[in-house]
C-alpha cells in the first residue's frame, strides 16, 4: 500500500487515509512531514534516506570524435575565426603595401589559404616581402606552434585514456540534458514526494515536478537500462532492488547513483492513530533502541547481508558492469583502430567534396561567365 496523499478537502488515501480513518493502529516506515503531522502521531524510528537520482553510469565517448575532443567546440570556433581575420589582416597589409610600392597584391583568396597552411604546419615556401608582413607571419607561426603543441599533449591523453560521459549528480544536470527524460519511484511519489514537489519554489525543483512521471522501481529501472532515462528515489529503497537483480560477482551494477542526495523528510517513522494508548511504551522503547545505536547498526547489517547474499545468487557476471582491456601487454603503446580514424576519413571525404565542388563552379564560371 502507498503511503498517501491529502487532497484539498483534507482527506489522505492510501496508509495514511487508514490511520486517519482509524482503521488501523499504527502504519511502519512512513515519512514525517507537516501534514501528517497534523492528523496522526508519529515516532522517528529511522534516519532519513535521501532521494537521489538513478541513472547508467557514464558510457565512454564515441572513438571517431577523438581527433575534435582535443578542444571544445567554442575554441575550435574561436581557431576558426582566428584564422580568418589573420588572413584578412595579411591580405590588407600586403595590399596597402602594393599600393605604395608599386608591386603585385597578394589576392584575398591566397592571404585565407596562408592562414590555412601555417596552422597545418605546411608554410608556402616564400613568405611576404615587406618587414609587417614577416611580422605578422612570425607572430601567427608562434601561435600555430603552441595551439599544435596543445593539441597533440590532448589528443594523446584521449587516444590513451577514452573519455566519458558526464555523471547526473543532481537537479541542475538532470534539466541541462535535453531530450532526457525522468520518471519517479511511485511510493515515494505518492507520499513525501508529492508535497516536496508540490510545494518548492525552487525554479530547478519546479522543473524537475513538470516533467515528472510516475513509474514503479521495476519499470523505471528497465528505462534506465534503454538510456536516456533517470528514476528518482530513495537510496536505500533503491539499493536494496538493484543488487539482488543487477549486481555481478563483484557487487558491480550498470547504475549510477548521484553523491548528491536530497533530505525531503527528518526521518522515517512509525505513523499512529491520535490518541494511541500504547504509543508512549512503544517511543520509550524505540529510544533506547536509538540511543544503543542498535537500529544504525541494523540497517548497516541488512544492506552488507542483501549485497552478500546477491553476489552469491548472481553466478554470471553482469557485463553491463564490467569493461575488458582488450589492448597488448604493453600498455605504453597507442593502438589506432578503425573507430578512432573515422573522423578523419571523414574530414578527409569533406575536403573532397568541398574542393570537388569548387572546382566545377570555376569551370562553369570561366566557361559560361567569364
Amino acid at each position: 500500500m502507498i503511503p498517501g496523499v491529502v487532497d484539498s478537502n483534507g482527506t489522505w488515501n492510501g496508509a495514511s487515509g487508514v490511520i486517519q480513518r482509524q482503521e488501523a493502529d499504527f502504519s511502519t516506515a512512513t515519512s514525517i512531514f507537516l501534514e501528517r503531522l497534523i492528523m496522526s502521531d508519529f515516532k522517528q524510528a529511522y534516519p532519513a534516506d535521501p532521494f537521489i537520482i538513478v541513472s547508467l553510469k557514464p558510457q565512454l565517448l564515441p572513438q571517431y570524435l577523438v581527433i575534435i575532443r582535443p578542444y571544445k567546440v567554442s575554441v575550435w570556433i574561436a581557431i576558426l575565426a582566428v584564422i580568418i581575420v589573420w588572413g584578412l589582416s595579411l591580405w590588407a597589409i600586403q595590399t596597402a603595401h602594393s599600393y605604395y610600392a608599386k608591386k603585385d597584391s597578394m589576392s584575398l583568396t591566397t592571404a585565407i589559404f596562408f592562414s590555412f597552411a601555417v596552422i597545418l604546419e605546411d608554410p608556402p615556401s616564400r613568405p611576404p616581402s615587406n618587414f609587417l608582413g614577416q611580422m605578422l607571419v612570425g607572430w601567427w607561426l608562434a601561435v600555430c606552434f603552441l595551439l599544435s603543441t596543445g593539441y597533440r599533449s590532448s589528443l594523446v591523453a584521449h587516444l590513451t585514456a577514452q573519455g566519458k560521459t558526464e555523471p547526473i549528480d543532481n537537479y541542475n544536470d538532470l534539466v541541462a540534458k535535453p531530450q532526457w527524460r525522468w520518471g519517479c519511484d511511485e511510493v515515494v511519489l505518492y507520499g513525501v514526494a508529492d508535497s516536496y514537489f508540490r510545494q518548492s519554489t525552487t525554479p530547478v525543483i519546479k522543473q524537475v515536478a513538470k516533467k515528472v512521471e510516475s513509474v514503479s522501481v521495476n519499470t523505471g529501472l528497465k528505462k534506465v537500462l534503454d538510456g536516456w532515462y533517470s528514476l528518482l528515489t530513495s537510496r536505500n529503497r533503491i539499493r536494496t532492488e538493484i543488487e539482488p537483480k543487477y549486481a555481478n560477482n563483484y557487487g558491480q551494477t550498470p547504475f549510477y547513483l548521484s553523491k548528491q542526495g536530497y533530505d525531503l523528510t527528518p526521518g522515517l517513522g512509525w505513523m499512529f492513530r491520535k490518541g494511541a494508548p500504547f504509543l508512549p511504551r512503544f517511543a520509550k522503547l524505540t529510544d533506547r533502541l536509538i540511543e544503543g545505536g542498535i537500529i544504525n547498526y541494523w540497517l548497516k547489517n541488512v544492506m552488507a547481508s542483501n549485497a552478500r547474499s546477491a553476489r552469491k545468487g548472481n553466478k554470471q557476471e553482469n557485463k553491463q558492469a564490467q569493461t575488458t582491456d582488450d589492448t597488448t601487454a604493453d600498455e605504453t603503446k597507442i593502438i589506432l583502430r578503425m573507430g578512432h580514424m573515422i573522423g578523419v576519413f571523414l574530414t578527409y571525404l569533406v575536403g573532397v567534396l568541398i574542393s570537388t565542388l569548387a572546382f566545377v563552379v570555376e569551370n562553369v564560371y570561366n566557361r559560361f561567365l567569364y
